[in-house]
């Protein structure tokens, strides 16, 4: 990225470097940097190098007509909304946009050197990718029954408990990264568009209020494509930390690394619009905690070295540390991908 002075920001640039078959630069060949718009928020190419995913930045506007019927002394209005574009042939044919429901997260974070993150599945027909969850809608506790119970998804309206457990209100103070603290997983069908939480990670079933939860972030899929492996952070809801603070300048808040079944839950995003829900599909089963025995563990990667076998590295601490920062060790664990389960646990580099 180069500074702007005279706008007072910054331009990123993307550049294309030609290499040869033994990995040199090609002498001789100059392609010029690509200016990379502002809206634009994300860049991920898929596994294969055939798909693209953009997250871009879109400014709506909303023409609303004076009531005359002509168009004349109408308004208009400008709304942001996130859009996730893909695609394909080499980046070559937009193959899909899908415009992001607000109803059903905030927005999405991009910050993918920690919380954030978003990857491809094996197959390259979903993605999974962290935002912030959507505060719960509340009414008053005298304020009776009305048609303003349920919300738009089908769910209930949380009834009283804003003033003394603080359900329903964002966090906004003390140390955090958003407005917010709270993150959670989605998953995005390629061939649908259609977008759905998954469900059976740590404190889902837990009431946003200031008794806390977890925040997810960090996700990745399986080699086989059936889990998805992810970090999940104490943020009130695992008894080792009281409030739900985020941890942009801290390192040290205590965090482990789950694995969520997302076989049926694809299955369910892949049908059509138009096809009605499969009432029949059992739900995926529950989470499990890879790193019980660590007090810190984050920043999964996995490495395929045969068709078997796959390695699962990350970095971790048995009993943490009280400062800012500190030592934190490097461990491998086995994924089986025929067996699509976890196998042994191994340290390659000590604290």
């Amino acid at each position: 990225s180069v500074r702007d002075v005279d706008c007072n920001k910054r331009r990123k640039f993307l550049y294309t470097v030609p290499l040869n078959k033994d990995g040199g630069i090609v002498a001789g060949i100059n392609i010029p940097p690509v200016e990379i718009p502002a809206k634009e928020l994300l860049r991920l190419s898929s596994p294969s190098g055939r798909k693209l995913a953009l997250l871009v930045n879109e400014d709506r506007v909303d023409h609303v007509d004076g009531g005359n019927g002509n168009g004349n002394g109408s308004s208009s209005s400008s709304s942001a909304r996130q859009v996730l574009e893909i695609w394909s042939e080499h980046g070559s044919k937009l193959e899909r946009r899908c415009v992001l429901p607000k109803d059903l997260h905030g927005k999405v974070c991009t910050d993918t050197s920690w919380f954030g993150g978003m990857c491809w599945s094996p197959t390259e027909e979903a993605l999974v990718y962290v935002a912030e969850k959507s505060t719960p809608k509340t009414k008053s506790f005298f304020g009776g029954s009305d048609a303003d119970d349920c919300t738009t998804d089908g769910g209930l309206v949380q009834e009283g408990g804003q003033y003394t457990l603080g359900v329903g209100r964002r966090e906004d103070w003390g140390e955090k990264y958003t407005s917010t603290s709270l993150l959670r997983l989605f998953c995005i069908s390629i061939k649908s568009g259609k977008v759905a939480e998954v469900k059976n990670c740590p404190g889902e079933n837990s009431v946003l209020n200031t008794d806390g939860s977890f925040t997810m972030g960090q996700p990745i899929f399986s080699p086989c494509g059936s889990h998805i492996i992810y970090t999940a952070w104490d943020a009130g809801g695992g008894g080792s930390m009281p409030k739900r603070l985020g941890s942009i300048y801290c390192s040290q808040r205590p965090s482990s690394i789950y694995c969520s079944s997302v076989v049926n839950l694809l299955k369910q995003l892949s049908n059509d619009h138009s096809a009605p829900p499969d009432e029949n599909l059992e739900k995926d089963t529950e989470f499990s905690c890879l790193t019980p025995n660590l007090r810190l563990a984050s920043s999964p990667r996995f490495s395929v070295s045969n068709k078997n076998i796959a390695s699962l590295a990350f970095l971790g601490s048995v009993n943490g540390f009280d400062t800012h920062a500190g030592n934190v060790g490097l461990f491998k664990m086995d994924w089986n991908i025929i067996a699509k389960k976890p196998g042994s646990f191994k340290v390659l580099v000590p604290e």
